[in-house]
């Protein structure tokens, strides 16, 4: 299991290096051009989709680090936040809680057209948690022990377009930074997590 686990990180460093390292070619015309600019607000329908899909099972209420995102892309580039905040008051104080946690991040994200409706984009967030990432795989930490972290976000996602300003999106992210209560880390988180995206001009 471990040995697969660690498979899997190394594929996913070696998808994301091989995208970075790719030059994007940019004729002298399109250079003068304008680069458009967008803003887009996405929301986590993870849990939404999970409630009324009678054939999915949820038993953890996982749904992935972030529920709320932005976005300020000019041309294929763009600024972006990611907040999450998954607490549960009635047992606020019980250590063994795993559900409690809070995520931020704020970085940068690239993205490219691969046919008309499809893209993919890959990124680099600065990112802090505190207690774990929300995730059923590659989750660490707690919240009610006091844990939390600080390090880099390196994601690669797929994004489906349902109308010209509509998409759903997903990602997943490779965490590389620091844990109070577990030091130095680096984990896998996948792509749990089905986004909505809104896209305004």
């Amino acid at each position: 299991m471990k040995k697969r686990y660690f498979l899997l990180i190394f594929c996913f460093i070696g998808i994301i290096s091989s995208l970075f390292s790719q030059e994007t070619r940019v004729d002298s015309v399109a250079k003068k051009e304008k680069k458009p600019k967008s803003t887009e607000y996405g929301l986590n329908m993870t849990g939404l989709i999970l409630d009324f899909v009678p054939l999915l099972n949820r038993t953890t209420g996982r749904t992935g680090p972030y529920s709320f995102s932005y976005k300020k892309f000019r041309g294929d580039h763009a600024f972006r936040m990611g907040l999450g905040a998954h607490l549960n008051p009635n047992e606020a104080f019980n250590i063994s809680e795993p559900l409690n946690n809070i995520n931020i991040r704020i970085g940068h994200e690239y993205r490219k057209e691969i046919s008309k409706r499809w893209r993919y984009s890959r990124g680099m967030d600065f990112v802090a948690v505190m207690g774990n990432f929300n995730s059923p795989i590659g989750n660490i930490g707690s919240f009610n022990n006091g844990d939390g972290g600080v390090g880099l976000g390196f994601t690669l996602g797929a994004e489906y377009l349902i109308l010209p300003n509509l998409s759903v999106s997903t990602e997943g992210m490779l965490f590389a930074g620091f844990m109070s209560n577990s030091g130095t880390t680096i984990n896998f988180i996948p792509p749990v997590s089905i986004f909505l995206n809104a896209k305004f001009k």
